[in-house]
């Protein structure tokens, strides 16, 4: 089970969640549209931008989820965009404010210290479960 597995089913009633193959869209990991602009799960390769955008680092891909996706994504307007390292075990999360990003929520996650659950835009509704994303939780 992986993240988006956690995330989907508390989402549904929000977010159509769609998760890209690499041949399909090498721009991001995974994506998702609010259902008042996407009210059926999307299928092959979406021309709508999506509201929120989560990268997830990998080795050697750095400059490209952090400088070039994050403009790019600003460029086209993307309300939320994450960006997730496993191995630094970090989630920034950038918001659009007046046509900029601007960093709404940040963590390292360092267990006793980091508090277990999170209330993170653009999903304030729900408490997502930081050990999970991260590994720790099952």
């Amino acid at each position: 089970m992986g993240f988006l597995d956690f995330v989907s089913p508390c989402l549904r009633e929000r977010y159509s969640l769609r998760r890209y193959s690499e041949h399909q869209c090498p721009s991001h990991d995974l994506a998702g549209w609010r259902k008042e602009r996407v009210p059926e799960r999307p299928s092959g390769i979406m021309t709508l931008a999506p509201d929120w955008v989560c990268e997830i680092l990998s080795p050697g891909h750095e400059r490209k989820d952090t400088v070039h996706h994050l403009l790019l994504l600003q460029r086209a307007a993307v309300p939320y965009y994450w960006i997730l390292s496993p191995e630094d075990r970090t989630l920034i999360v950038y918001a659009l404010d007046g046509g900029s990003y601007r960093v709404c929520f940040s963590v390292a996650y360092r267990p006793p210290e980091t508090p277990a659950r999170a209330r993170i835009p653009p999903f304030e509704s729900i408490d997502i479960d930081l050990g999970y994303i991260f590994g720790e939780s099952s």
